[in-house]
């Protein structure tokens, strides 16, 4: 494994160099091209192809000089400075010392050229200009994966955090539940712990999961229905519309049932006040709606609305939810 890792950043760090080396040919090939089309009023003035070669030589070997000690000041020696304003002018400072020792150096070597100060102060100018650029653009990109990360990140946390939440909220209310059954019918409270039994076989597979079939989203539903049923003395129903659209839509796990609990938390629920339920399974979200009889009073956390609205926003997915005009309506989204 760490030869492997080795290996990938040999070749990370050869593709990079491949890459500068390329930058600086078609550099210098262009600004050549460009110098000789002012002076002489050709791309291409020299003689023979062995003059050419030599003047080529002669003007590269300075230019990739300067182009990669630009580069070690730029992206080496000073990649630390956070201030913009004092990085800029170390490294102007750095490249005009660049400028001069490699000038010198030419010169020590071919005392007889003569040195075209404007292009070779435009040249140093140019190379530099665009080092910062390429630096300044890294640094974004780098920037911006790196608060990706930290957002997918933090996302997790809100999710593992919340998740942690829900179990035992549901374990809570669904034992009030059977406390208030125990009084009422030994029976229904029997066929209510194998119900619950039944969901948390559910749960335990679906903990480690961030989507869930609708199929299966729904079956569990359907248990837990008939567990409120008991609770509320058939005055609790949920009618199911539009099943041929269930396919193979995924959503995320226990919304469904969030949503009904959260009906239940809510709202009044007696003989006078009997609650239905719609869930329309549409081809493109799944709408929950129910009428709003608003107990007096009453403590709630959100916790269940704040789990689905991020976990979904955790897959990039808007869930919506609104109580205008006395109907609770919410479009829980397909994963798909």
């Amino acid at each position: 494994m760490g030869n492997d890792i080795t290996c990938k950043g040999s070749a990370h760090h050869l593709r990079g160099l491949l890459v500068w080396i390329a930058v600086a040919v078609a550099y210098y090939a262009w600004f050549q091209g460009f110098y000789n089309m002012i002076a002489y009023g050709k791309v291409i003035p020299y003689p023979t192809t062995d003059v050419g070669m030599k003047v080529v030589v002669r003007n590269f070997v300075p230019i990739a000089l300067i182009f990669a000690m630009n580069y070690g000041v730029v992206f080496v020696a000073n990649r630390r400075r956070r201030q913009v304003s004092v990085k800029i002018i170390t490294d102007m400072v750095g490249a005009t010392a660049i400028l001069i020792a490699v000038t010198s150096i030419y010169l020590l070597v071919l005392p007889e050229a003569k040195i075209e100060w404007a292009g070779t102060i435009f040249n140093s100018i140019f190379i530099l200009l665009g080092m910062e650029v390429a630096y300044y653009v890294r640094n974004y990109r780098r920037t911006v994966v790196e608060m990706e990360s930290k957002q997918r990140q933090m996302l997790q946390y809100q999710y593992d955090a919340l998740k942690a939440q829900v179990n035992p909220h549901f374990l809570f209310n669904s034992l009030n539940i059977l406390y208030s059954l125990i009084d009422i019918d030994i029976d229904k409270s029997r066929n209510f712990v194998m119900s619950l039994s039944q969901m948390y076989r559910y749960i335990m597979l679906q903990h480690d999961k961030e989507r869930v079939a609708l199929s299966e989203e729904l079956n569990f539903l359907y248990a837990y229905v008939e567990v409120l049923k008991m609770r509320y003395h058939n005055c609790f129903t949920v009618e199911v519309r539009g099943e041929e659209n269930v396919g193979r839509h995924e959503i995320i796990p226990y919304c469904m049932q969030l949503l009904i609990e959260n009906v239940t938390k809510h709202n009044v629920i007696k003989t006078d006040t009997p609650m239905t339920v719609t869930v329309d399974i549409q081809p493109d979200h799944v709408t929950v709606s129910n009428p709003i009889h608003p107990k007096r009073s009453q403590l709630s956390s959100g916790i269940g609305l704040r789990y689905i609205t991020e976990l979904y926003k955790h897959q990039g997915r808007l869930f919506e939810h609104s109580d205008a005009g006395g109907t609770f309506v919410a479009k829980v989204p397909y994963l798909d």
